[in-house]
């Protein structure tokens, strides 16, 4: 079961392809989604720390896809889902992923801050998803 789960999940993000978005990430921010879509962002700071080896069992990925797919990793399992940008304004859709056990317990802290994350911003190289105006989570570029 986990290796057709995998094997879906992999089919899945690699058969699609980088485009740029239409929408904007707001003031202050050299990008568009366009930037957001442009590369692999590495997570470096969660719920207002920096992580370390420590805080996943692996660092989460997130990469977003033309069609408004986005896949990665939630620190321990693969994850796919649909995304959608109005100017900084971004929801993730329903998200599917592996079941793999893991020691680690960010993982399901992760994909509940994904679902609270409602505004985004590109700055440089860094991603930010935000609820509100309280930051939840920092990527760089991969």
């Amino acid at each position: 079961m986990i290796v057709l789960g995998l094997t879906v999940v992999l089919g899945f993000g690699f058969s699609c392809s980088v485009a740029s978005g239409t929408g904007t990430s707001g003031a202050g921010t050299n990008s568009t989604s366009n930037a957001l879509t442009s590369t692999a962002w590495r997570l470096v700071k969660f719920d207002g720390k920096v992580i370390d080896s420590s805080t996943f069992a692996r660092t989460p990925e997130v990469r977003f896809w033309v069609g408004s797919k986005v896949s990665g990793n939630d620190g321990c399992n693969l994850i796919t889902g649909t995304y959608s940008v109005q100017g900084d304004k971004i929801l993730f859709g329903n998200m599917a992923g592996t079941k793999m056990a893991c020691m680690n317990t960010n993982y399901d802290n992760y994909n509940k801050f994904l679902n609270r994350t409602d505004k985004f911003k590109v700055v440089e190289n860094t991603l930010y998803f935000y609820e509100g105006t309280r930051e939840l989570m920092s990527y760089n570029k991969k």
